[in-house]
């Protein structure tokens, strides 16, 4: 298994935990201890990454994560660097910027 495979395997897990029933109930009493009791359940994973776990505690949307992995992936099979990041700069700006931009008449 891939470094890459066992933090999406542990990605997945947190947002599993994070859901659950009783987890809710904690975060709906408390988010403080909602937050306290993920980072003691997952502490090495939150010192490892910080930014990425703080975004799944605060169910950020991770849709992008998934694609993301598969084309580092990609580049750690010999792909190309910069098509990769072509790849994944149209994706997002397809996603982000694209919309944004008023069409020319």
């Amino acid at each position: 298994m891939s470094n890459l495979d066992e933090l999406k395997n542990y990605v997945d897990l947190i947002i599993k935990i994070r859901d659950s029933d009783d987890i809710q109930k904690i975060k709906e009493f408390s988010n403080e201890r909602y937050e306290n009791f993920m980072r003691k359940t997952f502490p090495i994973f939150e010192n490892n990454y910080t930014t990425l776990f703080k975004l799944i505690i605060n169910n950020a949307d991770l849709k992008y994560l998934d694609y993301m992995i598969e084309k580092i992936k990609e580049m750690n099979k010999g792909k190309d660097k910069n098509t990769v990041e072509k790849e994944l700069g149209e994706t997002l700006a397809k996603e982000y910027v694209y919309p944004h931009i008023k069409k020319k008449k």
